[in-house]
């Protein structure tokens, strides 16, 4: 079995830049960004998401994972991103209670399987429209701290980095050796 690095926060917070950099580093393969997967299919997401997005979002990236299990991998998200997500759904109403449970429940089983949850500050990256990403630096913020909280109350392995994407590359790597990870690309 491989290891397998979680990078969770809001959007626009260079979750997808951090995790290009460290393969860059590692050599070890980069998922997709399912969320906008789940969005060319038709799923709401952002504004528009609902149970089934949320749902399909996690779907589609541990079928990912699971057919890679024996690999090094950098996840750009979670499980625990659409919980963070599903959440806010739920009070909104959107969601059902038990909806809610049931993604919960397969969220934080699968969030158990990261060598590393890493949690990029949201305050270091300008929020750019591309079309799919929801500009609201409130709910931003909202989401980097639901994620922490979960990670937290899981007692999971994380590191919240900061500074430029060099600076939160070097971050992780020196998480990794910290924990006697192998860095070495290759």
């Amino acid at each position: 079995m491989g290891y397998k690095l979680a990078i969770s926060g809001g959007q626009c917070t260079g979750k997808t830049t951090l995790a290009k950099a460290l393969s860059n580093r590692l050599d070890w393969e980069v998922s997709p960004e399912f969320a906008r997967i789940a969005a060319a299919e038709g799923y709401g997401i952002n504004k528009h998401a609902d149970a089934r997005s949320q749902t399909r979002i996690i779907q589609l990236q541990v079928d990912w994972e699971t057919e890679r299990e024996d690999y090094n991998l950098i996840c750009d998200r979670s499980p625990l991103d659409a919980l963070a997500y599903a959440s806010k759904l739920h009070r909104n109403e959107r969601m059902s209670a038990k909806e809610l449970e049931i993604l919960a429940a397969v969220a934080r089983m699968w969030a158990q399987s990261y060598t590393l949850h890493i949690v990029p500050s949201p305050r270091d990256c300008r929020m750019e429209d591309d079309g799919v990403r929801w500009l609201d630096e409130a709910a931003r913020d909202r989401i980097h701290d639901r994620i922490i909280t979960i990670i937290s109350a899981l007692g999971l392995p994380y590191i919240e980095v900061s500074g430029t994407v060099e600076q939160r590359t070097e971050q992780v790597m020196d998480e990794l050796m910290e924990r006697g990870i192998e860095t070495e690309a290759g």
